[in-house]
């Protein structure tokens, strides 16, 4: 692994130290059988693995992050245990460890962070949207069943359907997600067009926050859906190889590797 060295004080410190001295935890949403719902999570994970800052993950239900069955201050997913600190949201969380620790920086560039800022609002919108309702369809039998009830009741007031209700409409949801993903293909298909150097077929040229904020959300859908199913077996070759040139760079999760293969 590479290390950087800080200059504290006019002496260098050798980042493994304090990283050493730092403890990080990351609260995670976990449904049965160490499924993982949060795109939010996944990509302050991938921030973490591609920087090579070891952490620690606490695994929690909607049911206990909602009813303060937990030591979080947030009602919300991730959040982020860094000496102590509570640092909650992972747009926050990113921010955070690029400033503290900046090898392989994931804002590299001016107006870098601006650009990711826009992506991410855009995604969260957009594709969260029609992702969610697919996503809470088919991945009814895999929620805790203490988190039932919340879903249900969101859903609720979002569609005016139950998760159980959701469930037969599993077909229609995935139509509308997979067409979001017919966006995001023509997207890379252009920037691949452009940029014959694999090395510059990111989302804005290099690697950047940019591609962790879709990869976050790209995780959620292939492990809650799988990634032939997901994806759409073959219909997103763009995807699918922008997918596999972005995971090594943020590393597999070893609990759930064999959706990364």
């Amino acid at each position: 692994k590479q290390w950087y060295q800080r200059r504290v004080r006019g002496a260098l410190i050798d980042n493994r130290i304090l990283m050493a001295q730092s403890k990080i935890v990351i609260s995670d949403l976990i449904g049965l059988n160490g499924a993982r719902f949060s795109p939010f999570c996944w990509r302050a994970k991938s921030v973490l693995r591609y920087k090579g800052i070891p952490f620690e993950t606490q695994d929690l239900s909607l049911f206990q992050i909602r009813g303060g069955a937990c030591p979080l201050k947030h009602p919300t997913v991730p959040v982020m245990v860094h000496d102590g600190q509570q640092i909650p949201d992972s747009w926050d969380i990113a921010v955070f460890l690029d400033k503290k620790y900046p090898t392989k920086p994931i804002f590299k560039y001016p107006g870098i962070k601006e650009s990711c800022l826009v992506l991410q609002n855009t995604t969260n919108l957009r594709l969260h949207t029609s992702v969610f309702n697919y996503g809470v369809a088919y991945k009814y039998d895999r929620v805790h069943p203490d988190d039932k009830k919340i879903y249900d009741e969101k859903m609720m007031v979002r569609l005016g359907l139950t998760l159980e209700q959701m469930f037969p409409k599993e077909e229609h949801f995935k139509g509308e997600f997979q067409k979001e993903l017919g966006f995001i293909n023509q997207a890379l298909e252009k920037i691949a067009q452009n940029n014959p150097d694999p090395n510059q077929q990111f989302i804005f040229g290099e690697f950047s926050y940019g591609d962790i904020i879709l990869f976050g959300t790209m995780r959620w859908i292939v492990f809650g859906v799988g990634l032939k199913k997901g994806l759409g077996e073959g219909k997103f070759p763009y995807i699918e190889t922008w997918w596999k040139r972005v995971n090594p760079l943020v590393g597999v999760d070893p609990n759930v590797a064999e959706y990364y293969k």
